[in-house]
C-alpha cells in the first residue's frame, strides 16, 4: 500500500479521517477506520486489516476535507469533501502590502520536490514571534501578474480564498489561537515556483494584517 501512500499519513500526529475500502482484495464500499498503528489498520466493526493489503483509501482532515485519495471504489462518503473556499474581495496583492504583517509573523517554504503536474511538494510553516495570540482567517495562493510585473493575482482553486477552518485542519492548529512563538505546518503543501501564498490574520488586540512568502524565492 506504500505506492497509494497511506503509509506516510498514519506515522503523522494529526486527527485525520481515514476510510479504506473493502473488502481489500476487490474494493466495492468506504469503511471508516477508528484506530490504527503503522502497519496495521482497525475498522469500527472490528476488521484488522494490513496496511499492506490496502488498495484502496481516503484521507481527510478533521473537518472533512480531503487530503488524499487512492483507487477510489464508490461515491465518497457522507461526510468527505474536496473542501470549501470562501469568495474573496481582495483580487490582487503587492508585496508591500504584506510589510507590517511580516513583522509579527513569517512564512517559510520547506525543500521542493517535483510532482508530475509540474509543481512542487513542499511544507509551508506559518511562525508567530510577535508578543500577542493571532488567528488564520483566511488564505491563498496568488500568481504574479503578467500585464503589471508588481502584482500578484489570486489563484486558488474555485477563485477563492481556503477557509480559517482549513486552515486549522491543514496546518495542525491545536487550539483556537496561534501563540506567541508557536509554529504550526502544512505538511502536504503543493505549488508552483513563484507562487505568493498569502495568511490573512487577526491579533488577539484586532488587528487584521497579511503576511506571506514566494515558494522558491529566499526573500522577499
Amino acid at each position: 500500500m506504500n505506492e497509494h501512500g497511506l503509509a506516510e499519513y498514519l506515522v503523522e500526529d494529526r486527527d485525520y479521517i481515514i476510510y479504506i475500502g473493502l473488502p481489500a482484495d476487490r474494493p466495492s464500499q468506504w469503511v471508516q477506520v477508528v484506530h490504527y498503528t503503522r502497519d496495521l489498520v482497525v475498522t469500527g466493526d472490528g476488521q484488522r486489516v494490513p496496511v499492506g493489503d490496502v488498495s484502496s483509501c481516503i484521507v481527510a482532515y478533521a473537518h472533512g476535507s480531503i487530503l488524499h485519495v487512492s483507487n477510489p471504489c464508490a461515491p465518497l462518503p457522507p461526510d468527505i469533501d474536496f473542501g470549501t473556499q470562501r469568495k474573496s474581495e481582495q483580487d490582487s496583492l503587492r508585496l508591500s502590502d504584506l510589510k507590517a504583517g511580516l513583522e509579527l509573523a513569517t512564512v517559510t517554504h520547506g525543500p521542493l520536490t517535483p510532482r508530475n503536474d509540474g509543481s512542487y511538494d513542499h511544507v509551508t510553516t506559518l511562525t508567530n514571534f510577535s508578543d500577542q495570540k493571532i488567528h488564520v482567517l483566511q488564505f491563498g495562493a496568488y500568481g504574479k501578474s503578467v500585464r503589471s510585473g508588481k502584482d500578484y493575482i489570486r489563484g486558488n482553486i474555485g477563485d477563492a480564498f481556503f477557509t480559517a477552518q482549513e486552515f486549522r485542519s491543514w496546518y495542525g492548529q491545536k487550539g483556537e489561537w496561534i501563540l506567541p512563538g508557536e509554529s504550526v505546518a502544512d505538511l502536504h503543501n503543493y505549488s508552483s515556483v513563484g507562487a505568493l501564498w498569502a495568511y490573512y490574520f487577526e491579533t488577539k488586540s484586532g488587528r487584521q494584517l497579511i503576511t506571506g512568502k514566494i515558494v522558491g524565492i529566499i526573500d522577499i
